[in-house]
């Protein structure tokens, strides 16, 4: 590790990961989208264990992973380089999906001496319009010192999601503590925050590693040009696009995915 790289403040926070393959191996940390855990990795990681030291990691505010009254990108970023040092010898690859593709950007824009290189899939560094408010909203208003079961849950959260799918998703965040019911998640600190998580943050760093934009081919989040547009952010960056998936592409085409983070990997 280059001992003149910025180090990470004391405000980071430890994450939580589950560690899949060889520590002899290349290190790759793995970093969920919004509402999701490290968990939503565990099939894809297991079909790479055998080339790849995999880290699964909750970003703050999800999963078992502490929670803060801060959730920036910036702030993900030094935990991820936290998290670098203490787990992956100060270097590892990172592969990121939607809010945790822009954690993963920021990582190797802000610490790029961590970072050998960069999957960011289904997202870009520019600003989305979110649907997720909705969500967040529909999940807060359930009250929980009333609710009896999961299904009861569902039931109400289908007034909103539509799509049994992506309740599923969400109520995967569901979990009883101590005979009670209590969402994993932070949920008013997602709700007060999300319009920072739809954009992206300026930033001067430059990242010259390997870069590879992974777009589904049904999902209007990466634009075409993504690899030239932001060329003076990443200047080795080239653009993949997996067709019919959507912004879950790794959910919608689980072996397509693997097969290309696989290859991205083992090329870099």
């Amino acid at each position: 590790m280059d001992l003149t790289a910025p180090s990470p403040g004391a405000a980071a926070l430890k994450l939580n990961a589950r560690q899949l393959g060889s520590s002899n191996h290349p290190h790759v940390v793995i970093a969920h989208g919004l509402f999701g855990s490290a968990s939503n990795w565990q099939t894809i990681a297991r079909n790479l264990e055998n080339h790849f030291c995999l880290w699964l990691v909750d970003l703050r505010n999800h999963g078992d992973s502490p929670h803060s009254e801060e959730m920036t990108y910036s702030a993900m970023a030094e935990d991820l380089a936290r998290f670098i040092d203490s787990h992956c010898e100060g270097q590892a690859s990172l592969v990121g999906h939607s809010m945790g593709g822009k954690a993963a950007m920021t990582t190797a824009l802000n610490y790029p001496e961590r970072v050998q290189s960069l999957m960011v899939m289904d997202s870009a560094p520019i600003s989305h319009r979110s649907p997720f408010n909705a969500y967040i909203q529909a999940m807060m208003n359930i009250d929980l010192r009333q609710l009896e079961s999961r299904s009861q849950a569902d039931a109400a959260l289908s007034e909103v999601v539509t799509e049994a799918g992506v309740r599923g998703f969400l109520l995967q965040n569901l979990r009883t503590v101590d005979k009670a019911w209590r969402w994993r998640i932070n949920l008013p600190v997602l709700a007060r925050c999300l319009s920072d998580l739809s954009a992206f943050p300026t930033l001067s760093g430059r990242f010259s590693g390997p870069v590879n934009f992974l777009r589904g081919g049904d999902s209007d989040y990466v634009p075409e040009d993504v690899a030239e547009r932001f060329s003076h952010l990443f200047t080795n960056a080239t653009l993949q696009t997996i067709d019919n998936a959507g912004h879950w592409l790794h959910a919608q085409q689980p072996a397509q995915v693997t097969e290309a983070i696989r290859s991205f990997l083992t090329a870099t």
